[in-house]
């Protein structure tokens, strides 16, 4: 929860990996949206969310889509208001991309980051919706 919306991980382990345009389908057949991140409190407790949820198994880390894009050195929320990215070290490459949110299991979480990404890189959607 954040805000008076519930924010989750539609599946929490394996599940088939999806493009930004399958994840928005897949959020939208819960009468739910893409997350789109306000501020640093909400990337913190999106980011804790994700790392305790997800049965990362073999793998170390997993992609998770947000609703945001990055053009051209800003980032625009879903609504193409100006939005929020904490970047990960590195990030953001290049001037375009759709947002992502690298959580690994053995990082602290303030080590964490959003990427921007092409629209065609696989992920697992979270979603959001009003309570």
């Amino acid at each position: 929860m954040f805000e008076r919306k519930c924010i989750w991980l539609p599946y929490t382990r394996g599940g088939i990996r999806k493009n930004k345009s399958q994840a928005s389908t897949h959020c939208q057949g819960l009468n739910a949206t893409l997350v789109d991140i306000l501020n640093q409190a909400m990337h913190n407790q999106i980011y804790s969310y994700v790392k305790r949820t997800w049965e990362f198994g073999r793998s170390n880390y997993v992609d998770v889509w947000l609703a945001s894009v990055y053009t051209n050195g800003v980032v625009y929320k879903s609504n193409d208001e100006i939005g929020f990215a904490s970047w990960f070290p590195g990030y953001p490459r290049g001037n375009l991309g759709h947002l992502m949110i690298e959580v690994v299991k053995n990082r602290p979480d303030s080590q964490g980051g959003v990427w921007n990404r092409p629209n065609s890189y696989i992920g697992i959607p979270l979603c959001i919706r009003p309570i």
